[in-house]
């Protein structure tokens, strides 16, 4: 694999879905590891996060928490100019919001169990944010070092691989995204944007969002801990033939 995008070290890096599992994990491990960066993590305005709050305890000069409701452009448009205040570019912005299921919704494995609700939902969370992010932050990323945005997918997004059916909305919802960051690849590089845009499977993970599930499934799933700490891994070997493409937290591609 060619020499990683990231060749230099690290100012400031955005976590977008950092109140709990992978994004948490992700946000602790940058500041454990890494005493000069700067982190901005999100929460939810109406679910503060406990554990990122005490983060912030440890890390009072290096921690900055953006409040950010997903489905609310001015939220965005917020963030942007607040993050702009500290500084005028990031290195890399990780987005690990998701939705699979809820107390109302559950993955649909018949046509008849789809939910036209649910389904909209499913896209506003996993599909949407990623391009309100890049139209939003896309000024932090036009310096001419380099910089990394990295978007957590899933390997149930890819068309190709769907060899089972059912979950509806949330495979519909990833192939989306998935999209999404094809073209904002491409524009990024359009407007002399030296960013390296990436669609990334994490893998099977033990977290709110997975732990319905995980009794049932084929795959062993990871603590979050250790996915995070992948993730982060991978990040560091991202390199410009990776750039619009959709891959697992090993760096190995996913078929579209």
């Amino acid at each position: 694999m060619p020499s990683s995008h990231l060749n230099q070290p690290l100012g400031a890096i955005l976590v977008v879905g950092a109140s709990q599992g992978i994004g948490l994990q992700i946000a602790a491990e940058l500041l454990e590891t890494n005493a000069s960066l700067c982190v901005f993590a999100t929460e939810h305005p109406s679910r503060p996060s406990l554990s990122l709050n005490k983060l912030l305890a440890q890390y009072p000069d290096r921690l900055h928490i953006l409040r950010l409701d997903a489905l609310e452009e001015r939220d965005y448009a917020q963030m942007f100019t607040e993050i702009s205040h500290k500084t005028q570019k990031l290195d890399a912005l990780v987005n690990c919001l998701g939705f699979l299921h809820s107390d109302e919704f559950k993955p649909e494995k018949r046509i008849k169990d789809f939910n036209p609700e649910h389904s909209l939902y499913a896209f506003q969370v996993n599909s949407l944010p990623v391009v309100m992010l890049a139209k939003h932050l896309m000024p932090l990323f036009r310096s001419p070092s380099p910089s990394v945005i990295m978007s957590l997918s899933a390997r149930v997004g890819s068309i190709r691989d769907n060899g089972t059916g059912g979950w509806y909305s949330y495979r519909s919802s990833k192939a989306a995204h998935n999209m999404f960051i094809k073209n904002i690849a491409i524009e990024l590089r359009r407007n002399k944007c030296n960013s390296v845009v990436v669609s990334v499977h994490p893998g099977p993970t033990q977290s709110r969002l997975s732990e319905p599930f995980q009794s049932t499934s084929p795959y062993d799933f990871v603590d979050a801990v250790d996915t995070g700490r992948s993730l982060l891994s991978l990040m560091m070997q991202v390199d410009e033939s990776m750039n619009g493409c959709f891959v697992d937290w090993k760096a190995e591609p996913i078929h579209w």
